[in-house]
């Protein structure tokens, strides 16, 4: 028995996300402070309905943090990753994400004073 290959879009790839990214915030994203990337990536949208391990590697390659707060309306209870990069004043930024089906449903960010 032969079944049917099915194609599935799994969204945007990471290099079109960052290409987005640029074009949002107007700049390299590796040029961007991290607390301005983390509210440019809530503010543009552009991770809504894309698989979390997509998100998650756009994310990680600009060095901003990252943390999975919710999946399918059940609270996880992660451990925040503020990422690799601080602003000019030691600030880092946080992407945080729920997901529905494992795709990315909301998007919140946070950032924290180096300390």
């Amino acid at each position: 028995m032969v079944r049917d290959a099915q194609l599935v879009d799994d969204g945007p790839t990471v290099d079109q996300i960052l290409a987005t990214l640029e074009t949002f915030t107007g700049n390299d994203p590796t040029r961007v402070n991290p607390t301005v990337l983390a509210f440019a990536f809530r503010e543009s949208g552009i991770l809504l309905g894309v698989p979390l391990r997509t998100a998650q590697e756009a994310v990680d390659r600009v060095g901003v943090g990252f943390v999975h707060s919710n999946e399918d309306g059940r609270d996880l209870d992660p451990v925040p990753y503020w990422g690799t990069r601080r602003d000019l004043d030691g600030y880092a930024g946080m992407v945080i994400l729920d997901t529905r089906d494992g795709l990315v449903s909301r998007v919140g960010r946070a950032t924290r004073a180096a300390g």
